[in-house]
This record gives structure tokens, sequence and C-alpha cells, in this order.
């Protein structure tokens, strides 16, 4: 006998596609959700490129300089001579290859082309970086900092503390490194544990 609750039950609605559903369209955004993807970083660290027109190209390389000494007056110096070496560079092929038909790149609303090309380069960013840290030198894949040998390397065997980045800095300036221009690359658990480092000290955060 409730007027009001039976009014409700016999009105039409959205919610039930035949009562009325079926009257109301669907909208689409006029954008995509982007993949969420690793932000590259090799090329931002400042690693250096080379052309490579032909496929490969040799780099002359000093292995020993010469030495300097003190002498006395009227005292013959002790000669010294440099020697050198090479290194050859052969390309390697790094390739994305996508299939997108015609209609679907002319016909649809979101700029498909731009949003896949987008994502193509992004995913080609992060596999140069994969191979420039991990990769195992293969034919076809260029050999990754991890794998190179006479690379510097200092085990933590914990979580970081007030002398770890004294450690890492230390290293590099221990073995005559160019620390003109360095960087830091991290992972996402790596940061989480610099940024809780505290100073015994005093308490407080060591690297915020």
């Amino acid at each position: 006998g409730d007027a009001f609750l039976e009014r409700q039950i016999k009105a039409m609605s959205g919610t039930s596609p035949t009562d009325g559903g079926y009257l109301v369209p669907e909208v689409y955004a006029s954008e995509i959700i982007p993949l969420l993807r690793d932000k590259a970083i090799v090329l931002k660290l400042g690693a250096t490129t080379l052309p490579m027109d032909r496929g490969n190209i040799n780099l002359p390389k000093m292995t020993s300089g010469v030495s300097a000494s003190y002498v006395g007056e009227m005292r013959k110096g002790k000669a010294s001579k440099a020697k050198f070496g090479n290194v050859r560079l052969s390309s390697k092929k790094l390739m994305c290859k996508v299939l997108i038909s015609n209609d679907l790149i002319r016909s649809n609303a979101y700029g498909a082309d731009q949003l896949i090309l987008n994502d193509a380069t992004a995913a080609m960013a992060l596999a140069m970086d994969r191979a420039a840290f991990l990769g195992r030198g293969t034919e076809y894949e260029p050999m990754g900092l991890m794998n190179m040998g006479g690379i510097p390397v200092v085990q933590l065997n914990a979580a970081p503390d007030e002398t770890t980045t004294g450690k890492l800095l230390a290293t590099l300036m221990q073995n005559n490194a160019d620390t003109s221009k360095l960087g830091w690359a991290m992972n996402g658990f790596a940061w989480e544990a610099f940024y809780n480092v505290v100073q015994a000290t005093n308490g407080l955060y060591l690297y915020r």
C-alpha cells in the first residue's frame, strides 16, 4: 500500500537495459591510459654515442703512458714511451616491430599511431637500458656493465649506512676513474633503503 514504493518499482530506470538502459549511450573517453613503464636512464647518465655508419668502428687507445722523474744536475734522464692498443666496436641492431593496419590508423579517434609510436620508443629505450647493464655480449646483444671484466664492485652485504656512498666514490677514485661526470642508477628498493638511512650521532635522516 506504499504509493511511493509502488512508483519506484514501476518506474523505468537506466540500470536495467530493458527498462530504459538501452537508451543511455556509452561514453568513451578521448584519451587512452598509457602503459606504465620504467624510466630509461642510460643516455641521461651521459653515455657516449658514436656514429657507426658502416657497422663497426676501431678506437685507438693508450694502454700505458710515459713516466717522469726528478734527476740531478748533469744527470741523464731515464727514457720512457707510451704504448697503444685498439678497441673494435661492432654495432648491434635494436628493433621493435608492430603490426597495425592502415584502417585502424585512419579511423581511430585516439591517435593510435602516435600512441603506439610512443610506446615503441619507450620499449626500445628500456631494452637499451637493460642491455647496457645486463647485456651478455653475444653476437646480437651488447656487453653490459655487469658482465664486463675489470668493473670495480663494492660488496655491501647489508643495508646501506653512513659509509656506503663514501665507499662507492672512493672505489672510483682508487681506480682513477673520471669523476667529472657521475650519476646514480638505482631501483625503487635501493632508493628506499638510502632514503631511510639515519645518522647514528644525531638521529637525522642522512639522504633526505
